[in-house]
């Protein structure tokens, strides 16, 4: 699970406002990361930070890490769902060992998009999870003023 980066901000830079999340649009695995994210741009909640052509391309860089490492159909629903409930949950390390690395990558793509697009705009992407099926990918916006205090 990514820390939050918003952590390493000083104290006095924490002022940020939540401006968007992308939901999962599929099942998650159980450790809460799903294979797809999905949100509608909202042009009175993003068309300060960014463009429609931005958010798009956010998107499908983070769907596109998530489909390029995620398990095949077989590993994920074979060894994880039919043949874990005989193997009384053995085989769900294959699948796990997968969605780990995709989880990597993730983060990796998170970063990459936070020095490319978000950073300069004063904006900050997060992954966020929850064991058990839960998880979002945040977009804030860090107040004009907490930006000065940083810099």
């Amino acid at each position: 699970m990514q820390k939050s980066s918003l952590a390493a901000l000083p104290q006095k830079a924490k002022a940020y406002t939540h401006i968007v999340s992308l939901v999962p649009d599929s099942l998650p695995f159980i450790t809460g990361i799903a294979p797809s994210y999905t949100a509608e741009y909202d042009y009175k909640e993003m068309g300060d930070y960014l463009t429609q052509e931005e958010f798009n391309y956010i998107l499908e860089k983070i769907n596109s890490i998530l489909f390029t490492y995620w398990p095949c159909c077989m590993c994920y629903y074979g060894l994880g769902l039919i043949f874990g409930i005989l193997t009384l949950g053995l085989t769900c390390i294959c699948p796990y060992l997968i969605i780990r690395e995709a989880q990597g990558h993730l983060d990796d793509t998170i970063q990459m998009l936070n020095a490319q697009i978000c950073k300069p705009k004063g904006l900050t992407l997060e992954y966020r999870s929850q064991c058990c099926y839960r998880s979002s990918i945040e977009l804030f916006a860090t107040a004009k003023e907490s930006m000065d205090a940083v810099i």
